[in-house]
């Protein structure tokens, strides 16, 4: 099994620097950082199938968290993506949803709390890639 990448769109370099090092260890991610959503979009645009799951803060400088979901939905709309924002706005967690977050946390999160947000993001991920792989081979290949 290759290594998952993990692109990480958080203005706080500190919690960048925190959360990127929970991945790697915990999981054993690689995590690519961007430090707004200008940059995870030009990321996303160089190595979308390189990407298995972005962790999106909502308030960053130059486009934020929203816009950048907007603009992932045109091009990449089935990259799983996790809310990860000090935002408590309802507004916020319904467009984030809507959108199709697979989930939505508050900061400050609990370390466990990511983690697993993570590895059921990646795990749903699989199997949903599995499914699609399955159904491809039984209807259109015939061997």
């Amino acid at each position: 099994m290759h290594k998952r990448t993990i692109l990480l769109a958080e203005d706080d370099p500190i919690q960048r620097r925190m959360v990127k090092r929970m991945v790697e260890t915990d999981i054993g991610c690689t995590v690519l950082e961007a430090e707004d959503g200008v940059d995870a979009l030009e990321l996303l645009k160089q190595k979308s199938s390189a990407i298995s799951l972005l962790l999106v803060d909502l308030n960053m400088p130059r486009m934020t968290g929203v816009e950048l979901l907007h603009q992932i939905k045109i091009f990449l709309p089935n990259l799983p993506f996790i809310v990860l924002t000090a935002s408590e706005k309802l507004e916020d967690a319904v467009e984030a949803m809507q959108l199709g977050a697979v989930d939505f946390i508050t900061k400050p999160a609990q370390r466990e709390r990511i983690i697993t947000s993570i590895k059921n993001a990646i795990m749903m991920r699989n199997l949903v890639i599995r499914h699609y792989c399955s159904f491809y081979a039984t209807h259109y290949l015939h061997l």
